[in-house]
């Protein structure tokens, strides 16, 4: 339903951008080797597996911030469940993941927070927690 109302809404030749947990076949190794790999990244941040649902894994995320607790739910998807729904929903076009990438004037806002930016982001690039799906229309 989500792909089917955004094909309606965007023109031929438009692009969809969503942000997904990290594009993977297993859901429950990724989060295993996150959260093994970047550390540095989840200092204050506690995520823990809580079942397995259809086509991948209900996981829950505690954060402990300056300003308060943070916890919520989260469902990480095999990548094909939002391809294959892309196409059931209409957009038949160029479809791609791409990784995040960090912006080259974040040293300061990270440093009080983050020993070695570099370091940890090239740790955290191996196994990053959320990918970008972009797809066309037609």
């Amino acid at each position: 339903a989500m792909f089917s109302n955004i094909c309606l809404n965007l023109k031929d030749g438009g692009r969809f951008f969503g942000i997904t947990p990290n594009p993977t076949d297993d859901p429950a190794r990724n989060t295993e080797a996150a959260l093994k790999i970047n550390r540095g990244f989840y200092k204050n941040i506690n995520v823990e597996q809580k079942g397995e649902v259809d086509d991948g894994i209900v996981t829950r995320l505690t954060a402990t911030l300056n300003a308060g607790k943070i916890e919520f739910e989260n469902y990480h998807l095999r990548r094909s469940v939002y391809e294959d729904a892309a196409r059931a929903g209409g957009m038949e076009g160029e479809l791609s993941w791409q990784s995040p990438a960090l912006p080259k004037d974040t040293s300061e806002i990270f440093a009080e927070e983050v020993d070695d930016l570099e370091e940890v982001w090239n740790e955290y690039g191996k196994v990053p927690h959320f990918g970008i799906l972009t797809v066309k229309k037609g």
